[in-house]
């Protein structure tokens, strides 16, 4: 009986330093966790140290509204219409086939495509 009592202030220490370590590991474990949750949004990491994981994508403030993407009902659009005298109008004609570079006919008809310059 008088050697387990003997062991006690013995165990005692070895069940201190255990907590200790214990503490300090638990510390260590809590602030690697810490370097892992890091990225480039909350730390002065680059884009491109987060590596190939996807992005959670946040929802738009317009679908949490509950609105629709786009031009809203009721609000008056704006287009940029032709008028009917242009300042500058430019002819583009080809001369050859930009696939074989065989000439191209005058016969064949032309297309037109019209575009707004400013």
């Amino acid at each position: 009986m008088e050697e387990l009592l003997a062991k006690i202030p013995d165990l005692e220490a070895l069940i201190g330093q255990l907590q200790a370590e214990n503490r300090q590991l638990r510390a260590e474990i809590e602030e690697l966790r810490a370097r892992l949750a890091q990225n480039s949004t909350n730390s002065s990491k680059p884009p491109a140290a987060d590596g190939l994981q996807k992005k959670t994508i946040k929802p738009a403030l317009i679908k949490q509204v509950g609105k629709k993407a786009g031009r809203q009902p009721g609000y008056p659009g704006k287009t940029l219409r032709f008028v009917e005298q242009p300042d500058l109008i430019h002819t583009h004609q080809a001369t050859q086939c930009q696939q074989c570079g065989l000439p191209v006919q005058v016969y064949i008809s032309a297309i037109m495509v019209l575009r707004h310059f400013w």
